[in-house]
């Protein structure tokens, strides 16, 4: 008679069933049941695996230990932007693949003009949060949802200009302003909203104020905004680049 006996690893993931006493030359079944959570690996004897199928047949010429190697059977699901709506309104951050019972946040950026509303999936209001967190227990797919926000005009600036225009080279933003203005913010946007540089931010003064564009070799050929905000509104003018 030869003994065959199991282990199973780690201890608290399955049980085998099978193992005993048989005559030399029979053949033994083993089989591994793994415990709920957890997926079985191979089995293995001093170390070498001999088997990656649970149910095991092996002739029996010898006293032979085996081990039941499980682990744990860890699910991943999609969490997927559907949309976002307005198409150009912003981006969201967060999307991926993550383990089962994940904690997930997503976080919606609005681009300038543009509010965050809420989150939707299959066309149903789940949050009106932002950042938005929940846990993930399958495959998920939200839409963010911005409104467009209206802006004063500020009549306080008489004219932008960008020399000259369209950008071959260098380039100059001429601002004429009929009075001081502080805290005034000048950024270059794309032509979705999104904000690519900062060019100033600081005090206009009265009459004309040229500040030249900053990094403009890093702006790819195509059309651009240029934008000014402060606390009396936000004026905006239109360029192009064309190297």
């Amino acid at each position: 008679m030869c003994n065959i006996t199991t282990t199973v690893n780690p201890t608290v993931a399955g049980t085998v069933m099978g193992a005993g006493s048989y005559d030399s030359a029979s053949v033994a079944t083993l089989i591994a049941i793994p415990n709920s959570g957890y997926k079985f690996t191979n089995w293995t004897s001093n170390g070498a695996v001999i088997s990656t199928s649970s149910v095991l047949n092996i002739t029996v010429v010898r006293d032979t230990a085996l081990m039941a190697n499980l682990e744990e059977d860890i699910e991943f699901f999609d969490v997927e932007i559907g949309g976002i709506n307005p198409v150009g309104a912003g981006t969201v951050s967060g999307s991926g693949k993550y383990e089962k019972n994940t904690s997930v946040t997503l976080t919606a950026n609005p681009n300038p003009d543009f509010e965050f509303v809420n989150w939707t999936s299959n066309g149903i209001e789940i949050s009106t949060e932002n950042p938005f967190t929940f846990i993930l227990t399958q495959d998920t797919v939200i839409n963010a949802n911005f409104n467009y926000v209206s802006i004063t005009e500020n009549t306080l600036i008489s004219s932008i200009r960008i020399l000259p225009n369209p950008v071959h080279n260098d380039a100059i933003i001429e601002i004429n302003c009929l009075a001081s203005q502080p805290n005034t913010v000048i950024t270059i946007l794309d032509l979705s909203g999104r904000e690519i540089l900062t060019v100033y931010s600081g005090l206009l003064d009265e009459g004309i104020n040229n500040f030249p564009i900053p990094n403009h070799y890093s702006l790819a050929n195509g059309s651009y905004f240029v934008s000014i905000s402060n606390n009396k509104g936000r004026k905006v003018e239109r360029f192009v680049v064309a190297r």
